[in-house]
């Protein structure tokens, strides 16, 4: 189920997060340190350049803190987290979240489609978006979602629908990419 939820987090909360994260484009970023990542969503979609990868600050990383800045993902989880059961499941575990930044091209790029898989796990994605842009998230079945300011995309069960990402003809494109884990308590086995 994909469910798009527009205003998702409060005012103060948006006001917050988009102080932090920059501004609208790269020649006066100074916000959180950006990583490059020469690809998107697959290793083969390798290609090192601008318009084949995009920047990354990872918040959490295998549901380890990785950055000073991770209350960013916490407001955002909190929000994900008083939603509907039915949109929740049972995915109440933070796995993965990370900042993307996209740069702009003359020619809309359209990133390979894929799975967010936590291997062994239910889980649901949730892409919050940072901007109001002509970049979107494709699905397989034809359908997109626009980037729009204080939008998110949950995709409950996150592992059976195949999705891509663009890029933004008009400057560049900011999310929040958050992958959320079925809750299971630690068990050893004490024999």
């Amino acid at each position: 189920m994909i469910t798009v939820i527009d205003n998702f987090l409060d005012t103060y909360d948006i006001t917050n997060i988009l102080d932090k994260v920059g501004c609208d484009d790269l020649s006066n970023y100074q916000s959180f340190n950006l990583y490059w990542n020469p690809f998107v969503s697959l290793p083969t979609d390798k290609g090192g350049t601008l318009s084949n990868g995009c920047f990354i600050h990872n918040f959490y990383r295998n549901n380890e803190t990785t950055s000073e800045y991770a209350w960013i993902a916490d407001i955002i989880v909190d929000a994900y987290l008083k939603l509907d059961k039915e949109i929740v499941n049972e995915c109440t575990s933070l796995h993965h979240a990370k900042f993307n930044l996209f740069t702009g091209t003359e020619k809309r790029i359209s990133y390979g489609f894929h799975q967010d898989i936590v291997h062994g796990y239910i889980h649901n994605s949730l892409i919050f978006y940072l901007d109001d842009s002509d970049g979107y998230t494709l699905f397989d079945d034809g359908s997109r979602i626009r980037s729009k300011t204080n939008r998110a995309c949950i995709i409950t069960g996150g592992h059976n629908y195949k999705h891509a990402s663009t890029n933004s003809t008009k400057g560049i494109r900011r999310n929040i990419n958050i992958v959320m884990k079925e809750y299971r308590e630690n068990r050893s086995n004490n024999m």
